[in-house]
């Protein structure tokens, strides 16, 4: 996942993620105010993500504020019924079934050109 958030960097995306949040800081807070001002909401799905309380409230709110949601799957996942239900029928890329340049060039179609410097 840090590979591809550098790759993203380097090609002048604008990227926001929870890596760094300063000591000090309330953690909702600062995460619920990234995700209501980006403009693309991206989710990496795994199944530790699929079972993380955080992720889950991560997605209800980009889900709530009807933020353009797209998952990127990194291995086969179960979703829960509620995932299901929010994200069953959002855009997905699955990352596992693709070469690492298939999977940049399918994941830079869809972001949008608003998340370019």
């Amino acid at each position: 996942m840090f590979k591809l958030l550098r790759k993203l960097d380097r090609d002048r995306y604008r990227l926001w993620y929870d890596e760094g949040i300063e000591p000090g800081n309330e953690w909702p807070e600062v995460v619920g105010n990234a995700v209501i001002h980006c403009t693309q909401f991206m989710v990496f799905m795994s199944p530790a993500a699929a079972d993380s309380r955080n992720v889950r409230n991560e997605v209800n709110l980009a889900f709530t504020e009807d933020k353009e949601i797209i998952v990127v799957y990194l291995k086969k996942t179960d979703l829960s019924s509620g995932m299901k239900l929010q994200i069953g029928a959002v855009q997905f890329i699955n990352r596992y079934e693709l070469s690492e340049r298939e999977f940049y060039d399918k994941l830079s179609a869809v972001l949008n050109s608003a998340a370019r410097n």
